[in-house]
């Protein structure tokens, strides 16, 4: 009823336009980002494990890579600097000692309240073009998508 039939082709057209342009949203706003965080003396990926890191307050290292969708060797880079800088401490966990954790320092804690109110800003400022109810349906769509994507297998090329 109202709905269109779409074509394999033009769907697979539509999937390819869906893609470029998340790309295009997420590298716009992120390069944005980049420049406030470097400001600020941390990068964005420093910046997503603060914010990890206070909801939190202490996380093995390997579920900071899981939440951040990066690799050990990446999460171990980032601790490294955010540790140097006072915003994290590393310690082995009481409950195995095998498994490291990374917390948030009281500084730490003190950067993200700075730069949070910052990023939070800039994005309602980078998607203030949506107007009423379409910020909140967009998140719905993406998040169904992303709920779907995690029981589906993708078939590689």
């Amino acid at each position: 009823m109202g709905e269109i039939a779409l074509t394999t082709s033009a769907l697979k057209s539509e999937a390819v336009e869906a893609w470029q342009l998340l790309q295009k949203v997420y590298q716009t706003i992120y390069r944005e980002l980049q420049k406030d965080f470097y400001d600020k003396g941390i990068t964005t990926a420093q910046f997503e494990v603060l914010m990890e890191l206070t909801k939190h307050r202490e996380l093995p290292m390997w579920k900071i890579g899981n939440l951040l969708s990066v690799t050990g060797g990446n999460v171990t880079g980032l601790i490294d600097r955010l540790e140097k800088k006072g915003l994290v401490v590393r310690k082995r966990s009481d409950k195995d000692r095998r498994m490291i954790m990374a917390g948030i320092t009281s500084q730490g804690d003190s950067v993200f309240g700075k730069v949070r109110g910052e990023f939070e800003h800039r994005l309602e400022e980078a998607l203030s073009g949506l107007g009423n109810g379409e910020l909140g349906k967009f998140n719905r769509t993406l998040d169904k998508l992303y709920r779907e994507l995690k029981t589906v297998k993708i078939t590689t090329i």
